[in-house]
């Protein structure tokens, strides 16, 4: 099995590793991979894919707020290799770690990036005019914003309030994704909010911008005013009705959005994680979002799933189950329906402990351009950091001949095509 141990010493704080993201991502023939170690230093493991080796394995620094969970890192990988990583925020410095040089993790630069009150920091790689920019998005204070270089960290924008639902709602951002397409990407967006006054955190929202980050709409085209309010926003999915699972004295989940990957086309795809009953959900958008459930049982912790590969054709879930095994389920019919694949290794679940922290998730969110040879897939920590991938064949013979003869006879089109003008304009000219 393609299953690798990246780390012996990896924390499994769950829940606030999956929402500080991505955890992980794929640039040319590497994995990189930010997350905490046991002694909540902040770490980054480069795998290469080829040689299926760790080749470098770096503690950036120790984790400035001490034991507390929130400072966990998200890393993002630019066009030029070098590596981004924010870290060791909860309402306090967000603290900014880029890479000396490309595709090196042996020594960063450190800064600290001037916004207000941050938390769960979240990492988008695009374009906007044509110009690499990263996005970093966050929770600051009780609202939803953003900020972004467009300099390769040199220096960041204003601060954008993206959602603010007023009182008694506080936002929590669960991940925001790029197309990468120039000469501006198109950004999508998810969150949760945490309700004061019944202390409870659900329902599921979504808004999408197709200019680089400055204005906002919902899935069906619909304009957005900022700050998004409650009223306006994008329901994805009503949690309220759904059982709830206390994850600390008095306070409760009924729904997180564990993760967002869009297909070929753009098409948004979020997972949804129902922790009372152990359940997983798919959401997608045909005029209308539409829900299948994945599966139901599972692990009860809070950020236990995560997408694997997600195009029209295929659709990848991994999820912790109730017996501590990550579980594979597969959709080839565009998330109207899920089947279960397998089990794929060992999890950390420990249902006595409360669920944010005693269920271990699949990190997300890897880079899966078409390749061949070893994909990863999957990234989760277990106490042991675990990889898991799978052998991309390559095309075989006679898709090699089929391909030639396809673009033999496209290449003789257009010779012939070019032929027939030059003897049009030949014959006008003689004219």
């Amino acid at each position: 099995m393609p299953l690798f141990t990246l780390a012996s010493d990896a924390l499994h704080v769950a829940a606030v590793i999956a929402i500080n993201k991505p955890s992980a991502v794929r640039f040319k023939k590497y994995t990189y991979v930010a997350f905490y170690g046991s002694d909540y230093g902040i770490r980054v493991i480069k795998f290469n894919n080829g040689t299926l080796k760790v080749e470098q394995d770096k503690r950036i620094a120790s984790n400035p707020i001490g034991t507390d969970a929130h400072g966990a890192p998200a890393i993002i990988v630019d066009s030029q290799g070098y590596i981004h990583v924010m870290y060791g925020s909860h309402n306090s410095t967000q603290y900014y770690a880029k890479s000396v040089n490309p595709e090196d993790i042996s020594n960063f630069n450190i800064k600290t990036v001037p916004i207000t009150s941050p938390t769960y920091p979240q990492l988008a790689i695009g374009y906007k005019n044509g110009v690499e920019i990263i996005w970093l998005g966050y929770r600051g204070g009780t609202v939803s914003r953003i900020v972004y270089t467009q300099d390769g960290g040199g220096t960041f924008s204003s601060e954008r309030t993206i959602v603010d639902f007023g009182s008694p709602y506080v936002i929590y951002p669960w991940g925001i994704i790029s197309d990468m397409k120039k000469p501006t990407s198109a950004l999508h967006f998810c969150w949760h909010y945490y309700d004061s006054a019944n202390y409870v955190r659900e329902n599921v929202y979504y808004a999408k911008s197709l200019d680089g980050g400055e204005t906002w709409r919902k899935a069906d085209g619909t304009a957005l005013t900022l700050p998004i309010t409650k009223t306006a926003a994008d329901l994805v999915f009503d949690s309220t009705g759904l059982g709830k699972i206390e994850y600390s004295s008095g306070l409760y989940y009924s729904c997180t959005p564990s993760d967002i990957k869009l297909d070929e086309d753009g098409n948004p795809y979020i997972l949804i994680h129902t922790p009372a009953n152990g359940g997983v959900r798919v959401a997608r958008y045909e005029a209308g979002w539409k829900v299948t459930t994945v599966a139901t049982n599972l692990a009860r912790g809070l950020t236990s799933c995560a997408f694997g590969r997600v195009s029209k054709s295929l659709i990848e879930v991994f999820a912790v189950g109730a017996d501590a095994k990550l579980k594979k389920f597969k959709s080839t019919d565009g998330a109207k329906s899920f089947a279960f694949e397998g089990d794929v290794g060992t999890a950390y679940y420990n249902p006595a402990e409360y669920p944010s922290a005693g269920c271990t998730m699949p990190m997300t969110a890897l880079d899966l351009t078409p390749q061949t040879g070893f994909l990863p897939l999957c990234v989760w920590a277990g106490s042991p950091l675990y990889l898991y991938g799978e052998e991309v064949p390559a095309p075989t013979a006679v898709a090699n001949v089929l391909t030639m003869f396809i673009g033999g006879v496209l290449a003789l089109i257009i010779l012939r095509d070019l032929v027939r003008r030059i003897a049009r304009a030949t014959r006008f000219s003689l004219r």
